[in-house]
C-alpha cells in the first residue's frame, strides 16, 4: 500500500522504502505523484528531503504535545498533579489521539492527502505497533519531564 496514496496506514521504517519499483514514503503528505526509480536516484536528495519532512514535522508536534501543552495542563489542575505519573501519560496520550483524529479528519474531507492512523477501520498488530512506537516514546518523555519538574 503506497503511503502517499488516500486511505494508507501510517507504518514504521525508513522515511523511504522501495516497492513496485519506485520509491514509496512510509508516513507521507502530499497530492504530488510518486518518483518512479530512476527519477528517485537522478534527485535522490531532494527526495530523501521530502520523504523525510512529514517525520520532521511528527517529531515537532510530538514535542509540543508532550513537552509544551501537557505541563501546562498538569500546572492547572491540582487533581491531576496528585497521580503524576500516570496522569502526565495520560493526558499526552490522549492529545497525541486527539491530533491523530484531527490529521485523519483531514484526510477522510478532502483538505490534504496522508495517512490514516485511527479511521480506517482495521487495527491489527500491523498498525497498533507502529502507532505504540510513535505515540509511547512521547508519552514516556512527558512523564519523565513532568517528574523532573515536580522535583524541581
Amino acid at each position: 500500500m503506497k503511503g502517499g496514496q488516500r486511505g494508507s496506514r501510517a507504518s514504521g521504517g525508513q522515511p523511504g522504502f522501495h516497492r513496485r519499483g519506485g520509491p514509496t514514503p512510509s508516513f507521507y503528505w502530499g497530492n504530488r505523484s510518486l518518483p518512479d526509480l530512476g527519477e528517485y536516484y537522478r534527485h535522490k536528495k531532494k527526495y530523501d528531503l521530502l520523504f523525510a519532512l512529514p517525520y520532521y514535522a511528527a517529531g515537532g508536534v510530538i514535542t509540543l504535545v508532550g513537552l509544551g501543552i501537557t505541563p501546562g495542563i498538569l500546572r492547572r489542575s491540582p487533581v491531576l498533579r496528585e497521580r503524576l505519573f500516570l496522569s502526565a501519560f495520560l493526558v499526552t496520550l490522549g492529545l497525541l489521539l486527539l491530533v491523530a483524529t484531527a490529521s485523519d479528519a483531514g484526510s477522510v474531507f478532502g483538505v490534504w492527502r496522508g495517512p490514516l492512523f485511527l479511521w480506517h477501520g482495521a487495527y491489527d498488530a500491523g498498525l497498533v505497533r507502529p502507532l505504540g512506537q510513535v505515540f509511547l516514546p512521547g508519552c514516556i518523555v512527558s512523564v519523565l519531564a513532568a517528574i523532573d519538574r515536580a522535583a524541581r
